[in-house]
């Protein structure tokens, strides 16, 4: 910042003076490069962290207990995510019936649409969707690798590294899926476990259609 000093009136009189106009401890000379002042010195203050020509840049304890608030912010939604999920398997569990399970895990995930998710999925396309949500589920499936596949109006999830005792997250991740679509516009969607857990291959693959 380029630095205007204005010396003290000779009856002394005060004047209440802007920032450009205040010297600072760390006050410099330089030499103007460019511009109608080029060749000219004059008087610069370069550090951000100077309370009088930059007063509102924040500190560094400032920034570092920010950082700190927003990471304390992102663990609490994952433990949120992963409780709700938790007792929605814990519901499945109770029922039989498959199509029951999807539905129930659907209104479990309407829950979660209306806050982090709503924004992504309501504006994105069904491809977006598709990745976005194979994104956030990596976040939470720990040790399971997934691969989203999207080409025109169809799509493959593969999900690696299931065993046979997880098959009740199908429905779950059906669940998900189905009403996700829903909400960004999908229309004719169409979802089927071509490769399920229970199968006890090494991955999980879903194929869904849309129009």
């Amino acid at each position: 910042m380029e630095l205007e000093i204005k010396k003290p009136k000779p009856n002394g009189a005060s004047a209440k003076l802007s920032a450009v106009q205040k010297p600072c401890e760390k006050m410099t000379e330089a030499i103007v490069m460019d511009g109608g002042k080029r060749g000219q010195v004059v008087k610069v203050c370069a550090d951000p962290a100077c309370r009088i020509h930059h007063p509102n840049t924040p500190s560094p304890q400032q920034v570092e207990r920010e950082r700190a608030e927003e990471q304390k912010r992102i663990e609490k939604e994952k433990l949120a995510i992963t409780t709700r999920h938790r007792i929605l398997a814990t519901i499945l569990q109770r029922v039989s019936a498959r199509e029951a399970l999807a539905v129930r895990s659907e209104k479990v995930i309407e829950g979660q649409l209306r806050g982090i998710y709503k924004i992504f999925v309501k504006l994105g396309s069904p491809g977006f969707v598709i990745n976005r949500i194979a994104a956030v589920h990596a976040t939470y499936f720990r040790g399971i690798q997934i691969v989203p596949q999207v080409e025109g109006h169809s799509a493959t999830i593969r999900y690696i590294g299931f065993r046979k005792q997880h098959s009740i997250m199908e429905f779950a991740i059906m669940g998900f899926f189905r009403k996700a679509l829903a909400v960004s516009g999908a229309k004719q969607v169409r979802l089927k476990f071509t490769v399920p857990i229970a199968q006890g291959g090494t991955y999980l693959e879903l194929a869904i259609t849309w129009q």
